[in-house]
Parts: structure tokens; C-alpha cells; sequence
């Protein structure tokens, strides 16, 4: 079941459908949209319904505020069809939510799978009771390219980029903020940032004030397809990743950024150390600390060859997020349960 929402929801969910598609044939395979469900309840329940009835398993991918209602149908639809159901989490923020919401936790506890983005949210929730759950990343049906394919461009000013929603919470003012204080005090143009990524309507009026601190060296460059990430991204020298969400899962702008041999410069987030390989395929700092930013940054300008030799750990990472590679730890989960 799908919801047709900003974000990396979508991107998730047409990956995992597509991805199943391809593996057990797409006659096999259905879904059901649940955008905007509320307007027509009792249409998407006689669906829910229909599709239990008639199907093996069911996988929810419901966004936060959905997650009380879906279970409990899908738990309902385990009960009365005997339809095994799984629970494709979305982000790094479940463990935290059942810690204080037991009730939820409960039926969580009652699906055959709760699939995970990282070995740490499986450890979070394992800690709480649950022994149905197994980390199954974020994935990609993507191009990753050849070491031959790769930029090794050294020259200044460097090119780095957000590649995300564009939003506060994101940290895209944290880094136009720290590249603006490191051009500055450098006296010369060291950093280029170009920054990537929807802008929702709510955002609209924080990122037009935002834009008054943008110069030649800071840029909105749109969005971009999905199909050409990979093309735009490996022209960069790294890819800047200021998280200001704690809770985030496995990053779909990090596996894009591993595709094109790009390192990542990130927050450590929740689960930072279930995707970047600290020295190997980029750098951390501290959760919220733009100080340790800006001098990662500084050291990057200082020294950029020390990133540049990252860029064959990267591609060689992003195997780890093809869906090729995902879909096998998937079946077997499913195999598992008798699927």
C-alpha cells in the first residue's frame, strides 16, 4: 500500500514496487494508493479488503500519521484471510515512536516482518521486545558508475551540493551559511554550493529570505529526475548532507551521491554509521554542531585530494543499496514466511 506524499516516500515506494515486479513477474504484483484515503474511506477499505482476500502478503510503506490505522486493518486482514503482513518502514523514527507509544508497539509486535533501514533501528527494537524485524536498507535500481567515469576535479572553487528537500530542517541554511563564513574568511572563492531539491508551498516564504544571503558561489539549480541524478551528481566534489532530522533512515540523497563516486560530508544522525564509512566514503560531525562542519570543510579545501581518493570507496558502497543486492535479503524474508 502506497501514499503519494513528498519526500522520500514516493521514491521508496515505487522502488520496492518496481523492484518486486521485476523479481516475481509483475503479474504478481499489485498496490493500492492510499493518497487521500479520508475523501473515500470505505472505496480504499473494500480495496484493502479485496487484496487480502486474494493475495499471499501485504507490505504497508504508510507515512507517520497513517501507521495506528494501517496496521490495525492489516492485522485484521491477517486474522480473517491469513494474508502474511509486513511493515516496510520508512526513516529512522519507529523505534522512538513505539518507546512511547506501547499500544503501537503491540501490533507491530503481531506482523510477520517489520523491515528496517539499518542494523541500528533493528538493535533499537529488538532492545523493546519485537523479534519480527529485519534491516532491509533503502534501496536503488540505479546506474553506479565505473571508476572510469568518475571527476577528479580539484580546482577552485570546489564544487559540493544539497541534494534534498529543501527545507530548514534539512540544514540547507546551515550549509549556505557555513560556505558564505568559509569563502569569507578565505578571501577567496574556495566553495561553490549548488543546491538541489523540491521547495514545499510551506517553505516558500523561508527560502525566498534565504536566498538574500545567495551570491555567485551559492545557487538553486532545481530539481532533477530521478534518471539523472547520477549525471548531475559527479561533477561535484562532495555532497553536503546537514540533517537536521536525527531520526533519518538510510538517505536516499546518500546512495545517489555513492552511484557517482561523490563523498559525503554529513551530520551524524541516528543512523550515520549504518551508511558512511567514517574516512572512507566521507565525514561526520557532530549532530547539530556547525562548527565541526565548517571545519571538516575547511580541511577539505585545505586538502582535497583526501576526498578525492574516497570516490572508488563510494561506488564500491553503493552496491550495497542496489536493488538487486536489497531484493535478495527481501525474498528471503519472505521465503522465511512461507511466501
Amino acid at each position: 500500500m502506497v501514499d503519494k506524499t513528498t519526500g522520500g516516500q514516493p521514491a521508496k515506494t515505487r522502488q520496492l514496487y518496481y523492484t518486486l515486479a521485476d523479481y516475481y513477474g509483475s503479474e504478481n504484483i499489485t498496490y493500492i494508493e492510499t493518497y487521500g484515503w479520508k475523501s473515500h474511506p470505505i472505496r480504499m477499505l473494500l480495496d484493502v479488503l479485496k487484496c487480502a482476500k486474494y493475495s499471499d502478503a501485504m507490505i504497508m510503506l504508510p507515512a507517520h500519521n497513517g501507521v495506528q490505522i494501517f496496521s490495525r486493518l492489516l492485522i485484521y486482514c491477517k486474522k480473517h484471510y491469513g494474508t502474511k503482513i509486513f511493515y516496510d518502514v520508512i526513516g529512522g523514527w519507529l523505534a522512538e515512536k513505539t518507546r512511547g507509544d506501547q499500544a503501537l508497539g503491540r501490533q507491530l509486535m503481531q506482523f510477520d516482518g517489520v523491515w528496517v533501514e539499518s542494523n541500528s533501528m533493528k538493535r533499537n527494537l529488538e532492545q523493546q521486545g519485537f523479534t519480527n524485524v529485519t534491516a532491509v536498507p533503502n534501496f536503488r535500481k540505479m546506474k553506479i558508475l565505473t571508476p572510469d567515469e568518475l571527476g577528479y576535479s580539484q580546482e577552485y572553487p570546489l564544487q559540493m551540493c544539497t541534494f534534498s528537500r529543501v527545507m530548514k530542517e534539512k540544514g540547507i541554511e546551515t550549509a549556505v551559511d557555513v560556505v558564505n563564513n568559509i569563502n569569507s574568511k578565505l578571501g577567496y572563492a574556495a566553495i561553490k554550493l549548488d543546491i538541489y531539491g523540491p521547495i514545499e508551498e510551506a517553505d516558500r516564504e523561508w527560502f525566498e529570505h534565504l536566498r538574500q544571503k545567495f551570491n555567485e558561489n551559492i545557487s538553486y539549480k532545481g530539481c532533477v529526475k530521478p534518471n539523472e541524478s547520477g549525471e548531475v551528481l559527479r561533477k561535484y566534489f562532495a555532497l553536503l548532507f546537514p540533517t537536521h532530522f536525527y531520526t533519518e533512515g538510510v538517505p536516499g540523497t546518500v546512495i545517489d551521491a555513492y552511484c557517482a563516486g561523490v563523498p559525503v560530508i554529513s551530520a551524524k544522525w541516528s543512523n550515520f554509521y549504518d551508511v558512511v564509512e567514517e574516512g572512507k566514503t566521507g565525514f561526520g560531525y557532530s549532530f547539530d554542531d556547525a562548527e565541526e562542519f565548517a571545519r571538516i570543510l575547511f580541511d577539505a579545501v585545505e586538502t582535497p585530494r583526501v576526498l578525492l581518493d574516497m570516490k572508488n570507496n563510494c561506488v564500491e558502497k553503493a552496491w550495497h543499496f542496489h536493488s538487486d543486492y536489497v531484493v535478495k535479503t527481501i525474498a528471503s524474508d519472505l521465503k522465511e514466511k512461507g511466501i
